[in-house]
């Protein structure tokens, strides 16, 4: 995992457009965010190391960031501010959905617990479906 994400990571340029962080956020989480993150989960259950879902959070931070950048570029004025996308709200629901499940695992929680009663957020969030 940590591989792939360093791999988007050294892809990120900074003339991206939005179908560049769309291409990059469907790298990292494949086609669905609630199988990733189920996945992320079980690993997590599994070994008690959290780095996975570290990583693959700071990468999504990083999209968020050029999200942010590409949005408040020179296209967009005070008179015509930015549309937030879908892109945008799908970026800040994986960022939500990850920052959850490190916080649980952080905080020594019984992420396994929870998993199993359906309390972790990813599991009540829309899951994002890339094609």
């Amino acid at each position: 995992m940590t591989q792939r994400v360093n791999n988007v990571l050294t892809k990120i340029r900074s003339n991206d457009s939005e179908q560049h962080i769309q291409a990059k956020l469907k790298d990292i989480i494949g086609q669905s965010l609630r199988q990733r993150l189920e996945v992320l989960c079980k690993e997590y259950i599994s070994t008690g190391e959290y780095k996975n879902i570290d990583d693959t959070h700071i990468t999504v931070e990083v999209l968020s960031e050029r999200m942010r950048k590409i949005m408040s570029g020179p296209r967009h004025t005070r008179d015509y501010p930015p549309t937030e996308s879908w892109l945008s709200r799908a970026i800040r629901t994986v960022l939500k959905v990850l920052e959850d499940l490190l916080l649980n695992a952080m905080e020594g929680e019984d992420v396994g617990e929870k998993a199993r009663r359906g309390l972790l957020l990813y599991q009540a969030a829309p899951d994002i479906i890339l094609q």
